[in-house]
């Protein structure tokens, strides 16, 4: 056992050899109805859990072991309904894992998740370096794995793709399941996503047209509270997808409304997660059976309400999936793919070779350096079409600013489709978005205004042009 259970608080404070200050109770705001503020538990890798920099053998198997027991000690020190917690477990403590200079490999990838609220920071970018070299499989070979599995999936469960509601209008507070015997389902003060509209017959996570992310604040029989209102509509009488279920469980079918409990106790979903200061190296012997490398060895960031990343670079691909709000800063990779039920996802001065994806997401924000931009297909089904709502891709707003759009099609022509959201030329056909704003500031890329204003802008009703090369 890492720590004593009777071990006296202070005496555990110095066995881990924790900075001063490094274990506050910080003025935060009230957690539900909680009057003490979250503690923050700060850690080091190498002081406390004892990794060693290298890449022979005998270091990566002490980086492992290293962050297996730092995965163990913060999962009971924010789990309170694991066997091993701490008296004082809480949800909402907030856990610091500080990496010094040197290059750790290990073969454990999952050391983030189940903790809420957790910073992973290094020295520096050019100095903190990270190597994943699992060989066992591509989901423990990836660079990184956060927060929980994913929204849909929880451990020891069957999959759950939520449960089926009654239509809801926009500004709702409450909906009403189809089914009553699941209500025990929902817990009160857990986030849950409310989607509805499927559009894809095959892939992960499901391409929900309409998501949107609250809490529940309580239940009056089949009625579940939120926390917040709902921004849009949901309908009951989408097309279903996949295997049809009973009225109340969308099991593995998904279209019609539903509300789905991502947020368990066994599956905590992030809360927060902060990334930052260190590089994420390619992993040294990747099987190509497992994907392209450049694609598919990612720092994948998945299953989070928040997840900030600064100062970091990963020398393939950051994955991002499940995630109410993505913002990252200073960071440079070669792929990445916004791939489904991403809320907002901001760059702020990175430099990514190509990106992908950006449509399937509800907000795309992009300030400050170049971003690449690769073509890539219908982002729909034909079911979705007939049913006379085809003309839909997700994004709601872009704002490009002062940055530099390359595109990657290799056919010398600027897809600004892709990197709006606002719609999809395939062939001779085109498909437009509902998008309500779109502002392009101090942008280079190739295309004129003229390629920009057909055929969409006309369907957009604000439209904000400044200083742009090529106008």
């Amino acid at each position: 056992m890492l720590f004593p259970r009777d071990t006296p608080g202070i005496t555990r404070r110095r066995m881990l050899g924790m900075h001063a200050g490094g274990l506050l109770a910080v003025l935060m705001p009230r957690v539900g109805r909680s009057a003490t503020p979250p503690a923050t538990r700060s850690y080091d890798l190498v002081q406390n859990f004892g990794a060693q920099p290298g890449t022979v053998p005998a270091s990566v198997s002490a980086t492992t072991r290293a962050l297996k027991a730092f995965h163990v000690e913060a999962r009971n020190r924010t789990n309170p309904t694991l066997p091993g917690a701490y008296a004082d477990a809480r949800w909402d403590t907030r856990i610091a894992l500080n990496i010094p200079a040197g290059t750790f490999q290990h073969t454990y990838n999952r050391f983030g998740m189940g903790i809420k609220y957790l910073t992973l920071r290094g020295a520096g970018k050019t100095r903190t370096f990270l190597r994943n070299s699992n060989v066992t499989s591509w989901y423990d070979a990836i660079a990184f794995r956060s927060c929980a599995p994913d929204y849909f999936n929880d451990p020891g469960s069957p999959l759950n793709l939520g449960y089926y509601i009654d239509t809801v209008e926009a500004d709702a507070t409450s909906v009403v399941l189809k089914s009553p015997a699941y209500a025990g389902s929902v817990s009160v003060g857990k986030w849950v996503l409310v989607m509805s509209m499927s559009r894809q017959l095959y892939g992960w996570p499901p391409a929900m047209s309409r998501y949107e992310w609250a809490k529940v604040t309580s239940k009056d029989g089949a009625t579940i509270h939120l926390d917040r209102p709902l921004t849009m509509s949901h309908r009951d009488d989408c097309p279903t997808l996949g295997v049809a279920r009973d009225a109340g469980n969308s099991l593995a079918s998904a279209g019609p409304a539903a509300i789905v409990p991502i947020d368990t106790d066994r599956k905590p979903v992030g809360e927060l997660h902060i990334y930052e200061g260190f590089t994420a190296l390619a992993h040294p012997k990747w099987d190509p059976s497992w994907g392209d490398q450049v694609s598919t060895d990612v720092f994948q960031i998945l299953g989070c309400i928040e997840a900030r990343v600064a100062d970091c670079d990963f020398e393939n691909a950051v994955g991002m999936t499940q995630i109410k709000s993505l913002t990252l800063t200073g960071c440079a990779y070669k792929f990445d793919e916004s791939d489904k039920i991403v809320g907002q996802c901001s760059y702020v001065d990175c430099q990514v070779a190509e990106t992908v994806g950006h449509t399937q997401q509800l907000n795309w924000t992009v300030e400050g350096g170049q971003i690449g931009l690769l073509k890539f297909g219908k982002p729909f089904n034909e079911i979705t079409t007939r049913w006379g709502i085809g003309h839909t891709v997700n994004v709601n707003g872009a704002f490009i600013k002062d940055s530099t759009l390359v595109s990657v099609t290799g056919d010398g022509t600027f897809v600004h489709a892709t990197f709006t959201g606002i719609s999809l030329k395939l062939g001779d056909r085109v498909w437009v978005a509902p998008l309500q704003r779109l502002v392009v500031r101090n942008c280079v890329g190739r295309g004129t205004r003229r390629e920009w204003s057909v055929p969409f802008v006309q369907n957009i009703p604000e439209v904000v042009w400044q200083a742009n090369s090529g106008d």
